[in-house]
Order: C-alpha cells, then sequence, then structure tokens
C-alpha cells in the first residue's frame, strides 16, 4: 500500500519571488510516495544553482519496480536524457513539477494527464556510476529544487526550504531532474557566463516584503492549530461513539449465537431420542422376524417330513374334509387366502429357501456319488516348524496372495515383517508352494529387498487401502509385471480375500491383456469372502451423507473409525464396494470369465460380506465350514487359515476341484447368508430414515 499524505502550501508561498502566482498553491495538493520503499539517500540542498548537492531523495527497490504518480497532473516530458536513462516529469500546476528519473521503461506519453496512483513506468538501476539500482524523485517549485519529502509528509518546521532567493533557470524551461551534481558541475551547466537578470535587482526588496508576510502568518499559527486540535478531538468523539455502537452489536450477536447453539444442542439431544427410540422398534421389529422366520422353518421340515403320510391319506382326508360342510370350507378358504396376502412375501422367500435347499442337497447327493480325490493332509505354519511334512504343490506356478482392506505390513529392525493380514498370516507354504514362488502384494507398490513372500513388498499402513481400488489394481499390475520379468515363462496364480479379491476382479477385467499371455499369464484366480456383489455395510455413506444431522454422524463415524482402526465409510475403497455402487456395476458388466479358472469362496456366518455377495459370474462357488462358532461369528477373517478353505484353494490350484459343498452353498446363500444381508439392508435403511427424517 502507498502512503497518501497531503502537502500545505500557503504560508511557504509568501517568500516565492516576486511575478510568482500565490493563489496557485493556496488550495491542497495531495501526494502520495511513487513506490514502496525506503528512503536511503536525502535531499541536499546545493548552495548555488551548479553547486554540488543531491535535487531530490531516492528510493531503495529493485530494477523493474513499478512507478506510480505521486499527485494528479499533465505529463510534461517523457523520455531519454543524455544517455542516462528514461525520465518523467510532471507538471501539477503552473508552478510545481515532480520528477522520476533512471527509469528502465515508460508506460506514459507526453501531454498525458495523469492521477495520482496511476502508474508511469518502471524502476531503472539509478545513479550513473553508483551500484545499487534506486529511483530518483525530485521536485520543483517555480524552476526551485525542494525537498520532495515536503510534499509527502506536509513538514511545517520546513517551509523555509521552500524561500526562493533567486531562480535558479534561465526562462524557456528546465530538462528533466537529472539527480545528483558533484564538484560544482553537472551536464546542465551552460556553455555562455551568466547574465543577471534585470528583474532579480529588486529581489531584497521582495524578500523584507515576504518576510513581513511570514510574520504575520506565524502569528495566524496558533489559531489554526487551535482548529486543527479541536476538528480532531471532535473526530475522537465520533471514534468513540463508533466503538460503543459496534460493542453493543457485538453485544447482541454472541447473544443472538449462544440462543442458536443452545436450540442446536436441544435438537440435537430430542433427535438423538428420537433415534434410540426407533432403533429399538426396528431391532424389536427385526426380532419378531427372525421368530417368523425359524417359525416357518421348522414349520417347513415337519411339512416335507409329513409329505409322504399325507399322500396315502390324501383320499381319506379328502373325504373328511367333504364331511366337514360348506361353511367350514368357506372359513378355511378365507383364512388362507388372508394368511396369504398377509404373509405371501414371507411363504415366497421360504418357497425359495426350500427349492434351492432341495437343489443343494440333490448337487450334494450327486456330487458324493461321484467321488473324486480329497484334499492331501494340509499341515498348519506352526506344525510344519515343528517337523511335519507340507504335501505337493498343487501346480508349478507361482502364487500373488492380496489382503484385504485395513491391512497392514511394517518391516521390523531386525528384517522380519509384521502384519495383521490374515491372507498373510495363513502361509501358502502349508499347500506346498516353495517360498520363492510366493508374493504377497503391497496397497503402497513394489520395493527390491524384504524377507521370504515380502519380496517386491513395500511395507504399507491402513490408510493406503482406503485408496481407490482401480489404483490398487495398477499397482498391483506392476508388480505382477515385475513377476513375469524374473520367472518368464511362468504362469501366475492370484488367491485374495475380501477387498483384495476385487483389486484383483478390476486387474484382470480392465488391464490384464487376456490376449497376450506370452508376457504375463494368469492361470487361477481364488477370491475369499470378496464382495464381488458389494457388501452391504458400506452403504453407510450414501445413507448418511446430503443432511446437517446426517452429515453429523458421519464425521463421528469416521472418528470412531479411525480409533477403532475401522475402514471410514468415506474413503474411496469403501464407497467404492457399496452394494449397487456405480463402481461395482460397471465392473461386474466388464468381467470376463473366461480370463481365468476361478472360484469363489464364502463362510455361512459372514456378517461382513454376506454369502450371496460373494458369487461371481461365471466361477465355481464354494462354502468354507468353520471348526467352532467362534470361529463362525469372526468368521470374514478366520475363514482364510480354516482347514476347508485351505483344502478348497488347494483342490482347485491343483485342477481337482473334488470338495462338494451344494448343501452349504444352499444354506448359506438362501437361507442364513440371506438374511444377515435383510438385517443389514432394514436395519441401514430405517437408520437413514431416522437420521435423515427431520430434514
Amino acid at each position: 500500500m502507498r502512503v497518501r499524505t497531503t502537502a500545505v502550501f500557503v504560508a511557504a508561498m509568501l517568500l516565492l519571488p516576486s511575478g510568482l502566482d500565490a493563489a496557485c498553491f493556496a488550495a491542497e495538493t495531495s501526494f502520495s510516495p511513487p513506490v514502496d520503499g525506503p528512503v536511503v539517500s536525502k535531499f541536499e540542498e546545493p548552495l548555488g544553482p551548479y553547486a554540488a548537492g543531491h535535487r531530490g531523495i531516492d528510493y531503495g527497490v529493485p530494477s523493474g519496480t513499478e512507478v506510480y504518480a505521486s499527485g494528479s497532473g499533465v505529463v510534461k516530458f517523457a523520455g531519454p536524457v543524455a544517455g542516462d536513462g528514461l525520465f518523467i516529469t510532471i507538471a501539477h500546476d503552473a508552478q510545481l513539477e515532480t520528477t522520476y528519473s533512471f527509469l528502465s521503461g515508460l508506460q506514459v506519453a507526453t501531454g498525458q494527464h495523469v492521477g495520482r496512483g496511476d502508474p508511469l513506468g518502471f524502476s531503472g538501476e539509478g545513479h550513473p556510476g553508483e551500484d545499487r539500482p534506486v529511483l530518483h524523485f525530485g521536485a520543483k517549485i517555480a524552476g526551485r529544487y525542494i525537498d520532495p519529502e515536503l510534499l509527502l509528509f506536509a513538514n511545517l518546521n520546513d517551509i523555509s526550504d521552500l524561500i526562493s532567493l533567486a531562480p535558479m533557470d534561465e526562462p524557456g524551461g528546465v530538462p528533466p531532474d537529472s539527480g545528483r551534481s558533484e564538484g560544482g558541475s553537472s551536464m546542465l551547466e551552460p556553455s555562455e557566463p551568466i547574465r543577471v537578470r534585470p528583474a532579480e535587482q529588486g529581489m531584497f526588496v521582495n524578500i523584507g516584503k515576504r518576510l513581513g508576510q511570514m510574520g504575520s502568518a506565524i502569528a495566524r499559527a496558533p489559531s489554526a492549530a487551535g482548529d486543527w486540535l479541536g476538528r480532531r478531538a471532535s473526530d475522537v468523539g465520533r471514534l468513540v461513539t463508533g466503538l460503543k455502537e459496534i460493542g453493543a452489536k457485538t453485544a447482541d450477536a454472541m447473544g443472538a449465537a449462544a440462543s442458536r447453539t443452545k436450540s442446536f444442542f436441544g435438537s440435537l439431544r430430542d433427535s438423538a431420542g428420537g433415534f434410540l427410540s426407533a432403533a429399538g422398534r426396528v431391532i424389536d421389529r427385526t426380532g419378531d422376524l427372525i421368530k417368523k422366520a425359524g417359525s416357518w422353518i421348522s414349520r417347513a421340515g415337519s411339512w416335507i417330513a409329513d409329505a409322504a403320510g399325507a399322500a396315502r391319506n390324501f383320499f381319506a382326508r379328502a373325504i373328511a374334509v367333504a364331511k366337514r360342510g360348506a361353511d367350514s370350507v368357506f372359513r378355511s378358504v378365507r383364512g388362507i387366502a388372508g394368511f396369504a396376502l398377509k404373509r405371501g412375501e414371507l411363504i415366497l422367500d421360504t418357497a425359495s429357501f426350500l427349492f434351492h435347499f432341495g437343489k443343494g442337497a440333490i448337487q450334494q447327493a450327486a456330487c458324493s456319488v461321484k467321488g473324486g480325490a480329497p484334499p492331501p493332509a494340509i499341515p498348519t505354519s506352526a506344525q510344519i516348524r515343528a517337523g511335519a511334512k507340507a504335501p505337493q504343490a498343487p501346480n508349478d506356478n507361482i502364487v500373488v496372495t492380496i489382503a484385504g482392506i485395513g491391512s497392514t505390513t511394517e518391516l521390523t529392525a531386525n528384517g522380519t515383517v509384521t502384519t495383521n493380514a490374515t491372507m498373510y498370516k495363513a502361509d501358502l507354504t502349508t499347500l506346498g508352494f516353495p517360498e520363492d514362488r510366493v508374493y504377497h502384494f503391497s496397497y503402497a507398490g513394489i520395493e527390491e529387498g524384504g524377507p521370504g513372500s515380502y519380496r517386491l513388498h513395500k511395507p504399507y499402513e491402513k490408510e493406503e487401502t482406503y485408496q481407490a481400488i482401480d489404483l490398487s489394481a495398477e499397482k498391483l499390475a506392476r508388480q505382477i509385471e515385475e513377476i513375469g520379468r524374473r520367472h518368464p515363462g511362468k504362469k501366475i496364480d492370484l488367491v485374495a480375500h475380501s477387498q483384495g479379491g476385487l483389486v484383483a476382479q478390476y486387474y484382470l477385467a480392465n488391464i490384464y491383456q487376456f490376449d497376450d499371455r506370452e508376457r504375463v499369464s494368469i492361470d487361477h484366480f481364488v477370491s475369499i469372502g470378496s464382495p464381488h456383489l458389494g457388501a452391504d455395510s458400506a452403504q453407510l455413506h450414501d445413507t448418511l451423507a446430503g443432511t446437517p444431522q446426517g452429515d453429523f454422524l458421519l464425521d463421528g463415524w469416521e472418528v470412531a473409525a479411525k480409533d477403532f482402526g475401522l475402514p471410514p465409510p468415506s474413503s474411496d475403497s469403501a464407497r467404492q464396494m457399496a452394494e449397487d455402487s456405480p463402481f461395482i456395476l460397471e465392473l461386474n458388466e466388464q468381467w470376463n470369465p473366461d480370463v481365468a479358472k476361478t472360484a469363489t469362496i464364502a463362510a455361512t456366518f459372514d456378517f461382513v460380506v454376506t454369502s450371496p455377495h460373494t458369487r461371481l459370474a461365471g466361477a465355481e462357488h464354494y462354502t468354507a465350514d468353520l471348526p467352532n462358532a467362534f470361529s463362525s461369528l469372526l468368521s470374514h477373517g478366520s475363514m482364510v487359515e480354516a482347514d476347508s478353505t485351505k483344502e478348497i484353494v488347494y483342490n482347485w490350484l491343483a485342477d481337482t476341484p473334488s470338495t462338494c459343498t451344494a448343501l452349504r452353498n444352499a444354506v448359506a446363500d438362501h437361507g442364513v447368508g440371506r438374511i444377515l444381508s435383510e438385517i443389514q439392508d432394514t436395519f441401514f435403511e430405517a437408520y437413514g430414515f431416522v437420521v435423515n427424517g427431520f430434514r
């Protein structure tokens, strides 16, 4: 910001030489510094018109600094002078001029009118022969150099500097101010002897007159100072009054803000009470539905058990029913119709379950009759460390394992790797694969070094698993390309858990060159508990977002998720995994079941990714049998290390899929899994209704 000040030329003009129009200086003229910079050289008045001195002030600014007009006026001169750079002179009235010297560029032309603060040009290197760039700023009154700071700061103590004992120049104008002159000579020195003008002979008479006028001006100074102080006191009074008004308005605003805050928290308290009440009703309703579903399943079992006896006694029962009379028949039909109307959906669901249960039982029986090679005994990692022998590897391929969301890996000081990923803890060397044929994928990308399966693995934090699934798939592609260079001609198997299955699916559907198997060839793909049709729990963000109270609860959920190490609902990968998200729908449209030999594995009681959502078009589907109730409740993570899961993976990679789980598939997909999915959908729909119902 440029400082703006006012110079007052009233008393000073009483001392000007005769012939000058003092009235032209009686008005106020506002001036401001031409640049933003410090004054590095002050005005030094020369003893004579050609004596040494500094006819202006220097501002220390870099070359190229934009220069502004100090006051309003007309450009009297704009151009080069004697090879010393560019100069500008502005005439502010008939007697007052300001000069801007040693410029490197011009933005105005002679005759142009400029206002205070208008750009004139750009500063240059400064005085010739000096090694610091400056802007030289000069001022003249009636051809007499004055200190420019008198214009800028209106210092009445400097009025004596305005006394003009005699003009310094010949009539006809002066070229623009060129700054310093040293040693009594300058480039402005005339070539002929100086002649005294006749008009100057009466200068001492004029001096006497001006001194008398100066005394009168000084006598009037106390009165003018009193008027000035009175105006300032009035200004201070108005300022105090304004501050009082601001204080009163601020107090009112703070009171209103406190009232709104109190109202907001009252609404929040009421909303929380309403939410808890609605949640209680939803839980009660869900419990009733589960009880009714159990009752109908029990009845369905009884119906099937009694079907044979009912067939034998059909005619006898038909005769008995006919004897009951028309009234009884009417009541029975009416009751059945009403029951069907009220429970139609439950009957259809039960019929669907019975159909798939029967179909699964038939397939299970056919599979048992057909037989097949059972999987070999697969020891645990601990048993192998104790000396147990692993089976022969199911094939000669390279295996790449892919962990799920929220997993982490860390390289310790002694060179080992710690991880919370069950996919990496489920050591595939227990299936017989040599350690040099197993690689673990990293969400942070590839990196040289690392022990065992962690070759080409860069340790990563759980936050890196929250990135978009397509970005993770690109990192998987780079790792697989490097594995292909290290193992030319070898086929690759992908074994993934949870979100890792979607990373592998996106890679196979969008990045993998199915027709170019000479470079990289994917043989098998096995996904364990992967939400190929989306996860119910991933709907949380879209359910809550969009209302103030929903966003408030979502922010709280985000904080809680971070504290407990859970995926934040707003993360890219979590939103992509939501049921019916555009990402899931498009990914399944792009999927080609012929790209690899694909199998999907689910767990019956997996409430994180329910069994129906793990299916993938064209893939063989299996349900793992977990050993106990505890592992069933935690099935999403524990299923990776379960014996039945390893047996299914082994047989699939060996191209001998003899493990048959058709009946377990039917129970998991159309029974328990569907109920768990419906419960989650009902909960999130009710949750969203309660939260967003306050719009």
